[in-house]
């Protein structure tokens, strides 16, 4: 039971929706999962309903780039001036993480090359699939640009130290 609720909690809130869906789905037209979740006839068409909800705000919220979640991303609440040797991000207009400016020109390059490190396909996670040998970078929330994973350690570590590269 603590490995399935350790997957649920990393896996993405969109997956979770469209699966819950899936399964009232089926609920809406077999009745019964595995002879133990059992739903009345006169519920079913209830069941259909909620598992059709669930899998079109699942959807959305693959499909419908978050522009909430890129305003909420610069983890310093005032904009400052870098300290020597460091420069901004910019993993996204607004980002004013203090990084170095080889990780400066690295983000610009991975941004520029996010489309090429998608899935042709899509896959599990929707369009924003990577390909094999890459991860979301996740430098802010909602940072689906592909990277490798070695660039995804640095991003989360640049927001760990943002406090102590700005000036004061």
């Amino acid at each position: 039971m603590d490995e399935l609720i350790g997957a649920i909690k990393d896996t993405p809130l969109p997956t979770v929706l469209v699966f819950a869906g899936i399964v009232f789905w089926v609920l809406a037209i077999a009745g019964s999962v595995a002879g133990k979740i059992t739903v009345q006839p006169g519920q079913q068409k209830t069941a259909g309903l909620v598992g059709t909800v669930f899998i079109a705000v699942g959807l959305t919220l693959y499909l419908v780039p978050s522009q909430v979640s890129q305003r909420q991303a610069a983890p310093a609440p005032v904009v400052q001036d870098c300290i020597s040797g460091y420069v901004w991000r910019e993993a996204y207009r607004d980002d004013h993480v203090c990084v170095t400016q080889e990780t400066h020109m690295r983000t610009i390059q991975d941004n520029e090359l996010a489309e090429s490190r998608r899935s042709p396909g899509g896959g599990a996670y929707g369009a924003d699939t990577c390909r094999v040998g890459f991860v979301w970078r996740d430098a802010f929330p909602g940072d689906r640009v592909c990277v490798v994973v070695e660039t995804r350690t640095e991003a989360a570590e640049d927001n760990r130290q943002a406090a102590l590269r700005v000036k004061r």
